[in-house]
């Protein structure tokens, strides 16, 4: 069984259009889910004729789905495929846009439907807005850590993927260790993160940010952030019924409810491996891509209370990431190595795991009843009745 992405580009080759003209090292960088999109699941029912509406969504407005190297490629196409011929696009109705453009890579550029990769940004943005005019535009694209971003990539290549990728030296990345595979990778990607940074870091009433770290974390995550992107683009130019077709439809890029079988993906024990070269990036390297976390958000978030389903104590939260050993210091300044294991050893709900930049520090969000805290430093010297006794322990 063919997958709908695959069809859909099958159908649209004839129409392509394509040029040399910028495919240099400095271009952004290339992907070729066009050529190597798997079947995984049968495409997606479209609704019969007389389900049909007469205007359809895209003659309203302009649709966009932009997504980068390593921050979910492959399942954005994926959506978009699924949300758009299950509403009855044509292939005539659907492009594809990427940087560089390749022989077969670029196809129905004036499409009202597009998919962009590799090359959305704020300026872009902002030329897409002009050229949509009155009608308007929807865009929803995905975003993901940028530290994550370049230990895939470094992962994804030295294993030998896309070595025709002008961006990562055609195969060279094959031949270097982490540390300097590393640091190889993140100059590279440096202009497209940039990118996806300047376009995704303020919000914008035309445009949905889909998280990649949520939409890839369960099938319940997967259904809330696509149920409310859906929400988003078409509002009530379609009905209820179509509503729940494009749900149904797009269950079928949930990699959880059906894992990738590609050679898209990404050995968990690479990653982890890789990222411990991570502080050794060159330091003005490096507070470049903190910037971009900071930026975009990429913190990590603690949730306690309400906010997680076994309702953790704050309490608890705070002496698993070591904050009461500031006590034992006389003071809560700083970050100590201690803390500094401790917030790197427990996994964050949200935003980057197993790493923690000083400058930004971490955030704990939940929701419990009313309380009072009192944080007392006690300093004096004890020599008889612990004070301490007569406080009653938080929990």
């Amino acid at each position: 069984m063919q997958s709908a992405a695959r069809w859909l580009l099958n159908c649209l080759l004839p129409y392509s259009v394509w040029s040399f003209s910028h495919v240099t090292e400095e271009s952004n960088a290339l992907n070729f889910v066009q050529r190597k999109v798997l079947p995984r699941v049968a495409p997606p029912p479209t609704l019969s004729a007389a389900q049909s509406a007469p205007s359809k969504p895209w003659h309203t407005h302009k649709y966009i789905f932009v997504a980068h190297h390593k921050a979910g490629v492959f399942l954005m196409h994926d959506l978009q495929s699924s949300i758009f011929l299950s509403l009855g696009a044509t292939a005539s109705e659907m492009g594809l846009w990427i940087q560089p453009c390749y022989p077969g890579d670029c196809l129905k550029p004036e499409a009202p439907i597009q998919f962009w990769m590799d090359l959305y940004s704020y300026e872009r943005a902002q030329e897409a807005r002009e050229a949509a005019g009155a009608k308007g535009m929807r865009v929803a694209g995905i975003v993901r850590d940028p530290v994550s971003m370049i230990v895939s990539a470094y992962c994804y290549h030295h294993r030998g993927e896309e070595l025709g990728n002008v961006m990562f030296g055609n195969g060279s990345l094959m031949h270097l260790g982490p540390k300097e595979g590393l640091k190889f990778a993140a100059e590279r990607m440096l202009p497209l993160v940039e990118n996806m940074t300047t376009a995704f870091e303020r919000p914008f009433n035309d445009t949905f940010h889909l998280v990649y770290e949520k939409v890839t974390r369960s099938s319940e995550d997967f259904d809330q952030q696509v149920g409310e992107m859906t929400s988003f683009l078409f509002q009530d130019l379609i009905t209820p019924a179509q509503r729940s077709q494009v749900l149904n439809a797009t269950q079928s890029a949930d990699l959880h409810r059906h894992p990738a079988k590609g050679d898209h993906g990404n050995d968990k024990e690479c990653k982890d491996e890789v990222r411990k070269y991570v502080p050794s990036l060159p330091p003005e390297l490096l507070s470049r891509y903190r910037s971009f976390q900071q930026r975009l958000g990429y913190v990590p978030v603690f949730f306690y209370g309400a906010a997680r389903q076994d309702r953790r104590a704050l309490a608890e939260l705070r002496r698993s990431l070591g904050y009461f050993g500031g006590a034992a210091k006389g003071e809560w300044s700083g970050l100590s190595d201690e803390i500094k294991a401790a917030i790197v050893g427990l996994p964050a709900d949200c935003g980057p795991a197993g790493e923690v930049d000083e400058r930004c520090g971490v955030a704990c969000v939940g929701a419990v009843p009313w309380v009072y805290n009192y944080n007392l430093l006690i300093t004096a010297e004890l020599t008889q009745v612990d004070p301490s006794s007569k406080f009653r322990r938080s929990s």
